[in-house]
Order: structure tokens, then sequence, then C-alpha cells
């Protein structure tokens, strides 16, 4: 099956809040239909955020 990638980019949002701010997309991680991961930023900063890999 191929999988699709969703990239959710917060910028100036801490990752806890994000996480239970989406709802929708925590369902779909609980639920093993997609996967989280965390990325963080360099300086200088660019963007921090989260991919959502979707099965």
């Amino acid at each position: 099956m191929r999988m699709r990638v969703i990239p959710v980019i917060l910028d100036g949002l801490r990752f806890h809040v994000a996480q239970t701010s989406m709802g929708y997309l925590a369902h779909l991680v609980e639920s093993s239909q997609a996967s989280l991961y965390r990325s963080k930023a360099e300086l200088p900063k660019i963007l921090m955020g989260m991919a959502i890999a979707i099965a």
C-alpha cells in the first residue's frame, strides 16, 4: 500500500499544545492509522513542526 505523508507545520506553538488541540489527527495516531514524528529546529529557526504519515 502506498503511504501518504501530510506535513503539519506549527511554528510558535508548544508540542503538547499542538497534540491536544488537533483531536482528529490525535485519533488517527491512537488508532494506528497514522504516525507522529516530532522535529526540532536549530538556529536560525526556520520551522518546527510535526509530520503525520497516514497508512
